[in-house]
């Protein structure tokens, strides 16, 4: 099994309430709220791991989860989105760095909120 760090591109979320009998299924997109001079979000936080099956190698990736930013209390958690000038300090940087990167890298007001 190999894990490594990772960056997977996002274009919204996708959140699940309810019990397995009436599930619901909402669509968060991210919209950027100063686009002037913030691109939208393409970037999360992630995990990567191969693992080594009789039926050959099976890739899985997940996204790294946060606190959520005041405005984006949708939920008790977010996904750890990474601003460009974060991407190295993720992907290269000491755990703590990587840490610290994944934890405060997307500030609150870049964001809002909508339901598709």
């Amino acid at each position: 099994m190999h894990i490594a760090r990772s960056v997977p591109r996002l274009s919204g979320v996708q959140s699940f309430q309810g019990d397995a009998a009436a599930l619901h299924l909402e669509v968060h997109p991210l919209s950027p709220t100063r686009a002037e001079h913030v691109r939208p979000p393409r970037f999360a936080a992630g995990l990567w791991e191969v693992t080594v099956t009789p039926d050959g190698p099976l890739e899985s990736v997940t996204v790294v989860n946060r606190d959520p930013v005041p405005g984006l209390e949708v939920h008790d958690r977010m996904p750890a989105l990474l601003l460009s000038q974060d991407l190295d300090a993720w992907l290269r940087g000491t755990p703590q760095e990587a840490l610290e990167a994944a934890m405060i890298s997307w500030p609150s007001g870049l964001l809002v909120h909508t339901t598709a």
